[in-house]
Formats: C-alpha cells, sequence, structure tokens
C-alpha cells in the first residue's frame, strides 16, 4: 500500500497517545478479501467437493468470520507501517488496535492507539545541590575488617575444666523446649552444637549460655514475637527450655601476622594485605558515592518534571526488571515452582520503579539533547569490549551478537542518558558528609514516605 491510497488521520488521546483512524480503501479491500478466498479454497476441505473445487459462495458461507478476519488483519499489517511513517513525531509501539465493522463491499477503517514521548519543558538541571558520602579510610576501619578475619577464620579448641562460656565460644548441649506443654517442632535436641552470638541461636538462648561451664544444668524462657519466631505457631508464645551443657569449646582467635596474611591473600604480608583492604575500602566508598549521587540527581529531576509515561514502555520495564530478580532468585536456588507463584507479586512491586526508570530515561534524553550529548559506535564497541573481557568471551562474537539482536542501538541509548547523568554531576554543587548521618537522614526520609 501506498500513502495515497490510504487515509490516514491523527488525534491526541492523551499526552502519551495519539489515534490513527486509518482507511483502507474499498479496491484494496475487495483484492485483500479475493486472495484470502482463494487462499481458502486452495486449504480447506469441505464435504462433497474435491480439494480447491468448491465454489466461493460456498467457501464464503462455511469460512465466512475466518476470512473476514484474516482480511482485516493482513489490512492492518500491511497499512500500520505507513500510518506510522506519516506521523510526524516518534511513534514508541502500537498499544492498540480497534476496527470497525468490516464489510468486503465497504473501505476499512480502524484506529491504532499509539503510544509517543511525553512533552515536558526541562527544568534547571544545572548546579544541583548534592551531598557525596564519603570518608578516607581510617586504621580503625582496617582494624575493623581485620577483626571480622579473625572471626570467620577462629578455631575452636577443648575449654579447661572450670571455663566460663564467652561470647562467640561453641557449647555442645542437650535441650528440651516445650510449649502450652507439648514439645514444639525439633524441640528435642542431643549434642547440638551452639555458637554464643552465631545467627543460628536466639539471643536469649545465647544470653543463658553466658558465663556456664561443662556439666552446667539450666532452665529459661523465651517469648516469641512475629520476627524472631522459628515457626509460626509460635509467635507470641513462650516456650520452656532445659538445657544441658555437655562441653565447651573456645573460640581461638588467629594471630595477626605475616602468615595468616598470606592465607587471606598469597604472597601478601600483613602490611600489604591492610593495604589492600585500604584499597578495597576506598573503592568501594567511591562506588557508593557515586551512586548516591545518581540517586540525588534522579530525585530532583522526578520531583522536578511531574509527568506521564506510555503504559506500554513501563510495561516492558517492569517484565525486565522482574525477570531480573527471578534470575537472582534462581541464583540463590529459589525453588522453580515456587518462584513461579512469587512472580506476579514481584511484577506488581516494580510498577514504581519502571515507572520512574523511564520517566528519567526520557530526562537523561532531553538534557543529551539540549547539551548535544551523544554516543558513537566506537563507544558502545568499547563498552561491549569491557563485558566480553569479563565475562571470558570474545569481543567480536559480543559486539556482533549485540548488533543482530538490537542491544547494540540499546547500549548507545544507555551510553548517551549516561554521560547525561554525569554532565549534571559535574556541574552540581557536591558537599562531602558522613556517610552514616546521611543514610541515617535517608533511612528517615524513606520512613516518612513510607507513612504517607
Amino acid at each position: 500500500m501506498t500513502q495515497a491510497n490510504v487515509s490516514i488521520s491523527v488525534e491526541d488521546s492523551s499526552p502519551v497517545t495519539r489515534t490513527f483512524r486509518v482507511e483502507v480503501p474499498l479496491e484494496q479491500v475487495q483484492k485483500a478479501h479475493q486472495t484470502t478466498i482463494e487462499e481458502y479454497r486452495r486449504q480447506v476441505r469441505i464435504p462433497g467437493f474435491r480439494p480447491g473445487k468448491a465454489p466461493t459462495p460456498v467457501v464464503i458461507k462455511n469460512y465466512k468470520s475466518e476470512i473476514d478476519r484474516s482480511v482485516q488483519e493482513q489490512l492492518i499489517r500491511e497499512s500500520i507501517g505507513e500510518a506510522v511513517e506519516s506521523y510526524d513525531g516518534k511513534v514508541l509501539g502500537v498499544r492498540d488496535v480497534n476496527p470497525d465493522t468490516f464489510e468486503a463491499k465497504a473501505a476499512f477503517v480502524y484506529r491504532a492507539v499509539v503510544e509517543v514521548p511525553p512533552e515536558f519543558k526541562l527544568q534547571s538541571y544545572k548546579k544541583m545541590k548534592l551531598e557525596r558520602p564519603y570518608k578516607e579510610a581510617s586504621e580503625a576501619d582496617i582494624d575493623k575488617v581485620l577483626a571480622d578475619l579473625q572471626l570467620r577464620n577462629a578455631e575452636f579448641a577443648d575449654a579447661d575444666a572450670g571455663y566460663t562460656a564467652a561470647d562467640g565460644d561453641q557449647l555442645t548441649v542437650d535441650y528440651t523446649a516445650t510449649a502450652d506443654g507439648e514439645v514444639i517442632n525439633d524441640g528435642e535436641q542431643e549434642d547440638y552444637l551452639a555458637v554464643i552470638g552465631g545467627p543460628a541461636l536466639h539471643a536469649e538462648f545465647s544470653k543463658q549460655l553466658i558465663g556456664k561451664t561443662a556439666g552446667s544444668d539450666l532452665a529459661f524462657e523465651i517469648t516469641y514475637g512475629d520476627d524472631d519466631a522459628p515457626q509460626d505457631d509460635l509467635k507470641g508464645k513462650t516456650a520452656q527450655f532445659k538445657v544441658a551443657v555437655k562441653s565447651i569449646q573456645k573460640r581461638v582467635l588467629p594471630k595477626l601476622d605475616d602468615a595468616f596474611a598470606a592465607k587471606m591473600l598469597p604472597d601478601a604480608n600483613l602490611e600489604s594485605l591492610r593495604q589492600r583492604i585500604r584499597d578495597d575500602f576506598q573503592n568501594n566508598a567511591e562506588s557508593e558515592a557515586k551512586r548516591a549521587l545518581e540517586l540525588q540527581v534522579y530525585e530532583q529531576m522526578l520531583e522536578a518534571h511531574p509527568f506521564d509515561v506510555p503504559e506500554g514502555v513501563v510495561e516492558k520495564r517492569q517484565r525486565d526488571l522482574a525477570e531480573e530478580t527471578a534470575g537472582r532468585l534462581m541464583q540463590q536456588g529459589y525453588p522453580k515452582n515456587a518462584l513461579k507463584n512469587l512472580m506476579p507479586m514481584v511484577y506488581a512491586d516494580t510498577a514504581k520503579r519502571a515507572a520512574n526508570d523511564v520517566r528519567v530515561g526520557f530526562l537523561m534524553d532531553a538534557v543529551a539533547e539540549a547539551e548535544s550529548i551523544t554516543a558513537d559506535d566506537s563507544d558502545a564497541e568499547a563498552a561491549l569490549a569491557s563485558i566480553a573481557e569479563a565475562q571470558g568471551q570474545s569481543k567480536e562474537a559480543v559486539i556482533a551478537r549485540a548488533k543482530e539482536n538490537d542491544v547494540f542501538d540499546q547500549v548507545l541509548a544507555e551510553l548517551k542518558q549516561r554521560k547525561a547523568l554525569d554532565f549534571i554531576i559535574e556541574h552540581a554543587t557536591i558537599k562531602d558528609v558522613d556517610p552514616e548521618a546521611f543514610q541515617a537522614a535517608r533511612a528517615k526520609k524513606e520512613e516518612a514516605e513510607a507513612e504517607k
């Protein structure tokens, strides 16, 4: 079909949609109708007639609805591209198509709702006031990491007679736990290894073991809340415990020396291990600080630009986010059957983030256009080469696949948006703040927003 044959008019449906009224002339309808009938004559089997020999009226009588539907689909398929091309603007996708009543002896009219980019006035994005949560690694920070490494590499040794248990020690105990006069699930255990302060042991259980010696017998109660109950039927209930301490193994921390450093990092000594920890701390601090700056830019831009976004684009982003979440859960060993049931909730939970992500994308595109920021093929190829190297794949193969699967253009778009974001940060007024105070303030803000 050519634009001369098809009549197209455009109506505004909403800030992010347009409705195309498309009219396909009678001549085209009749041609498509006759072609479709001939196809059905060759393919269908009608009792009493040899294949391909049934009269046209008989074919139409038996398959009228199917023929009419096929003709409409063909006419829409052939004309929708022309309608989109005739629009003086960018079309993001076709949202819905609604044909009028179809008659083979009349022009065919349908309406297509398409999504278009939102229109908005770009507010000031230069000289933003941002806070950078960052601090240099102190010797105390490094000591804390080393202490954690000691704890994670601690060993246990049999304690001397009369030794009193302390935090981190491992006790072998027998215990019985009852509630409402009945032994609870898994409430009778022998030779149970209880690490005081360990994540598997209730805080009250740990507290009762501190200061005890081998051979001690003790009895105590634990009242469970909604968050610390080991099983649902214990929420809000009190369980009675009887515990016999059979033996104690004292936690022994490894000595902080060059030998320990070499176990943590090949060919390292204690000083080089400390330097590696310092470098890692700084890299992490810089990454977190950069991420915090980016989030502040997004938040301020979103607050200054409240506009509608196309539903279809948001829904695609929702699906992408849900699939990313599903992939992470599968890597963590989440059962597939349980994940299938969880996905509707995961998808629903992504709605707000997806809308914000889409809105931010339009905003960064607008900044890029205003500042003549671009990304070229060499930028995309460099980004894909980095991915290839990280995955141990051929750079050429990764780039080729990206071009074949339309990923290359997506990478270009994302790089352009990234450059726009970097531009905003480079032109912002940035104040360094304490990371803990920054996080506390954000947590308070998020809590207040959640209560609204």
